[in-house]
């Protein structure tokens, strides 16, 4: 009996030491129009992380970032690359930035938007990607499912 309360003792005391890594999440209409806008939510789990913080989404070709929301990010799109910069992370335990973007009148089809999270662990720098989130572009849609 012994032994095992000192493994379990030894167990938190490892697992006491690490960082969890934040969670990224994309959300947002699963629908839109083309030649109108449409809006991405990025749901950040902080999990501890502090300091410096890079958003980095990737857009469909010729979408462009409209508008941002989040009061403490600097914001900037190179080419299809949009980039919401933190140099001091807000100390919330989910930070939500919403960025609204134009859709080209010539887009048809799924648009496909991947993004990534680099932070710094220990001055290791460290990424933590979402899964794609897709929206279904297209000249009307439907609220119905």
């Amino acid at each position: 009996m012994p032994s095992v309360i000192n493994k379990i003792g030894f167990l938190l005391l490892l697992s006491s030491g690490v960082q969890a890594q934040p969670i990224l999440k994309l959300n947002g209409p699963s629908q839109a129009r083309y030649g109108l806008s449409t809006s991405v939510n990025a749901v950040i789990i902080r999990n501890g992380i502090t300091g410096p913080v890079r958003l980095v989404a990737e857009l469909p070709n010729d979408w462009l970032l409209k508008k941002a929301v989040n009061e403490k990010a600097l914001y900037s799109q190179d080419g299809h690359w949009v980039k919401a910069v933190w140099l001091d992370f807000p100390v919330k335990d989910t930070v939500m930035c919403s960025m609204q973007m134009n859709i080209p009148s010539s887009f048809r089809g799924k648009a496909i938007i991947n993004a990534h999270l680099e932070y710094f662990d220990q001055n290791l720098k460290k990424s933590v990607s979402t899964a794609p989130f897709s929206i279904d572009v297209k000249k009307y849609y439907s609220r119905i499912l």
